[in-house]
């Protein structure tokens, strides 16, 4: 998964910037969840 976050950061840095750091929020968030953070990267990948 993280290496699909900064893949596609990479690729689109130039006009998907907003949406490159909006991922990296999320990603920031479900760490604070922890556990509940297992549950939510399924339905997020969905």
């Amino acid at each position: 998964d993280k290496q699909y976050v900064e893949g596609k950061c990479d690729t689109s840095r130039d006009h998907l910037t907003e949406e490159c750091n909006d991922i990296k929020e999320r990603w920031r968030q479900r760490r604070k969840t922890g556990r509940h953070g297992n549950s939510l990267r399924l339905t997020a990948q969905g």
